[in-house]
């Protein structure tokens, strides 16, 4: 039976009975289980039905006309409103003027929000009470209070919102639908929503799984026109909303079997930093020492390997989670940072010492001063195999840099065996001992240079023909790709297939090489996803890491299609 027969034969018989079993339709199309399974997930990816566990629904949208009390809907979801409120509070930077609207997860969100450097308006008194307790400045609008969703909302309140132009907005909805936008029970309430959001550069809508496939009685504004953050999304039809943000995924029923794999495009990828600090980076001229010196340029950047490698996949237009241990404010500041990339930040908070911060000064000459990191123990290395444990047959890990000394050496090895029976692709960029000791567990990727390779082997390679040579004797002892970066004289890649890729190094101006080579790993981590070819994974490796070598930040995927445009000759 053609596919599209079977589709139909599915929706028909859908129709006449509401709801059908995965047994059911087995029996009714003689089709294998997994057949069916990959059928129902298609048909719900398209918005036809609803695909539950062991079957499939009818895809009914529900209607609301009433608001629940405050207090019933504070308890509701309150995990998943918790994920939602967090990364919310995080998009807040120093000098917003924020609008926030009344609703249980805004409500949330508060709790969350480390910046006193933003100007906030509200239309709810505990909200406003709450932000005024946090040392926040805080206006409030004027009208009708509103008992059951304890919201000030109105002729009066739509007046008084009018004159405020914000730079981020944050609202709750009853229902969320792709036809009918975000809609409301009270038509008050919803003119407040609707003038709010009008007069607000950055919108954002905070809804757990629930109210997704839910019509109210209003709609205050259309569904492209704000952002919605939201966590455990079962609806798959709505993953491939570009304004949809999930912070967090749930695994289905299917998922959890072990040998059953995630589609690619589902695939994880996770990058854990062990050591990541603030990157502070300042410009002093012509510093001179035992005087007050001033600094004529200063950044912040969210520094370590992993989280550069983070960084430059989201740019690239791939989601991935962050791992790794943060500390004291610097940490907060460090996860803030990266929430604000758009990076799922999951790191695991340490009682003892603060997340490091790194200082780069660049004068007539370049100086560094590196702080000591959090003190890891052996509690928080434990939730750290715990988070591991989540990772799912066909996902990505990269392991990137240096390892604390409060830390086992041997973390990286330990890691891998402990991953050993899940399918992974495992990417690890580290030095001699850290990397030779991982090779038993066959790493999918690993990309020294051409001077780390020579050490582990106690020679020196400068030409291409030796990269080789000592690449094949990294895969004897057990990985898979081996990707030697070579600076200025480019770059080689011997393929677990057994193809060998070279090339030069692209033409341009070096401005800043830190994260260069971590720009190499999601380039060719990227290309790889996105087109299961070594030699396009290879070709889009060696021009991320020289986008990012040729600015002073991390690379974007503009600039690194304009490198691959441009240096198509270097390769062979």
């Amino acid at each position: 039976m053609l596919t599209e027969e079977r589709f139909t034969r599915i929706l028909s018989i859908l129709e006449s009975m509401g709801s059908v079993t995965v047994q059911q339709l087995m029996t009714e199309l003689d089709a294998s289980e997994s057949t069916i399974r990959r059928d129902l997930n298609t048909l719900d990816a398209n918005g036809q039905l609803i695909k539950v566990h062991g079957g499939a629904i009818l895809k009914n949208t529900s209607y609301s006309t009433e608001d629940d009390e405050v207090m019933q809907r504070k308890e509701r979801n309150k995990d998943a409103k918790e994920e939602i409120a967090k990364y919310a509070a995080a998009l807040i930077k120093p000098g917003d003027f924020v609008y926030i609207d009344a609703g249980t997860t805004t409500d949330l969100m508060i709790d969350f929000i480390t910046t006193r450097q933003a100007v906030f308006v509200t239309n709810a008194i505990t909200h406003a009470k709450k932000l005024a307790q946090k040392g926040c400045i805080v206006y409030i609008l004027g009208g009708e209070f509103k008992t059951v969703t304890e919201a000030i909302v109105g002729e009066e309140a739509v007046s008084s919102v009018e004159k405020y132009n914000f730079t981020k907005g944050f609202w709750g909805a009853n229902g969320i639908s792709v036809q009918r936008g975000f809609s409301t029970p009270e038509l008050k309430e919803a003119l407040v929503k609707k003038r709010s959001m009008e007069n607000c550069r950055e919108c954002y809508i905070l809804a757990d799984d629930s109210k997704f496939n839910q019509i109210s009685s209003v709609t205050f504004a259309p569904f492209e026109s704000a952002k919605v953050i939201t966590t455990g999304l079962t609806k798959p039809a709505y993953r491939q909303c570009k304004n949809v943000i999930e912070v967090k995924k749930i695994q289905r029923p299917a998922e959890q079997k072990r040998g059953k794999s995630r589609k690619e495009t589902e695939k994880m990828i996770y990058t854990v930093t062990f050591n990541p600090s603030l990157d502070y980076i300042v410009t002093v001229p012509h510093f001179t020492c035992g005087m007050v010196n001033r600094t004529s340029e200063e950044k912040i950047f969210p520094g370590g390997k992993g989280i550069n490698v983070s960084m430059v996949l989201k740019n690239l237009g791939l989601e991935n989670t962050a791992l790794g241990f943060y500390a004291g404010f610097t940490g907060n500041e460090l996860e803030r940072l990266i929430r604000e990339k758009g990076i799922r930040a999951d790191f695991i908070p340490v009682k003892e010492g603060m997340t490091r911060i790194n200082v780069k000064m660049r004068s007539d000459e370049e100086s560094e001063i590196n702080g000591q990191g959090p003190a890891i123990s052996e509690a928080d290395i434990k939730t750290l195999y715990e988070k591991l444990d989540r990772l799912s047959d066909g996902d990505v890990l990269v392991m990137a840099g240096s390892i604390p000394d409060v830390m086992p050496q041997t973390i990286y090895m330990d890691i891998m065996k402990y991953l050993a029976d899940k399918d992974l692709k495992i990417v690890v960029d580290a030095t001699k001992d850290l990397l030779v000791n991982v090779l038993q567990y066959h790493p999918f990727l690993i990309k020294p240079n051409n001077h780390e390779l020579g050490e582990i082997f106690g020679v020196k390679i400068t030409e291409k023909e030796d990269v080789i040579t000592y690449a094949k004797k990294m895969q004897e002892k057990g990985a898979g790709n081996v990707l030697v970066s070579m600076a200025g004289d480019g770059a080689v890649l011997v393929a677990e297939d057994g193809s060998i890729f070279q090339a030069e190094a692209p033409k341009g101006k070096v401005v800043n090489s830190v994260g260069a080579g971590d720009s190499m790993v999601a380039g060719f981590v990227t290309g790889y996803l996105k087109t299961g070819s070594y030699k396009e994974a290879f070709q889009m490796g060696v021009c991320t890491g020289s986008a990012s070598a040729f600015s002073e930040e991390l690379a974007t995927e503009p600039e690194v299609l304009a490198l691959l445009d441009k240096n198509k000759g270097i390769f062979k």
